[in-house]
């Protein structure tokens, strides 16, 4: 049975439910589109952080290298640079060859001392070397994350003086 409305007591229309509706769902889009911006932003970040990350500990490990290697006993081309030396005869006297190259996309350490090689960096999309006065410079690209963010950064590398 259904019951009658007394005079004071008031409905919504149609009409006023359809539009509070379709105001419910337009919040809703709009909140679905800032979650989807800041996990977006996030993800992004990641890689850059990413590629940051591989990019600097490549750079260390080959200033590292670099500061005892010998500018005469270095080899600096586009792509690859091998740095070489020969430790003090109260240390053995042993020479050491290190080469810096890109195999793919992985950035890869070989020494002469040790049989294998040593991924030093991944995700690497580009390194060149030129010479400069005191050593060479590097600039390394590389791209981190499901968003692929590319980071390009330049570095001065000092061998060790004569």
């Amino acid at each position: 049975m259904a019951k009658k409305l007394k005079e004071n007591q008031q409905g919504f229309t149609l009409v006023e439910l359809l539009v509070a509706v379709a105001i419910l769902g337009a919040i809703g889009s709009a909140m679905f589109g800032v979650i989807f911006g800041i996990m977006r932003s996030t993800e992004d970040n990641n890689g850059r952080v990413e590629a940051l990350t591989g990019i600097e500990y490549a750079a260390h490990q080959i200033a590292v290298d670099g500061m005892s290697a010998d500018p005469d006993d270095s080899i600096i081309s586009d792509h690859s640079v091998t740095l070489g030396w020969t430790a003090p005869a109260t240390e053995g006297g042993a020479t050491y060859q290190i080469v810096y190259s890109l195999s793919g996309t992985d950035l890869q350490r070989q020494s002469n001392v040790t049989p294998f090689l040593k991924t030093v960096a991944q995700d690497v999309s580009d390194i060149t070397f030129t010479e400069s006065t005191a050593g060479f410079k590097m600039s390394i690209t590389s791209s981190g994350g499901a968003s692929r963010i590319s980071e390009t950064r330049e570095y001065d590398i000092t061998l060790r003086l004569n």
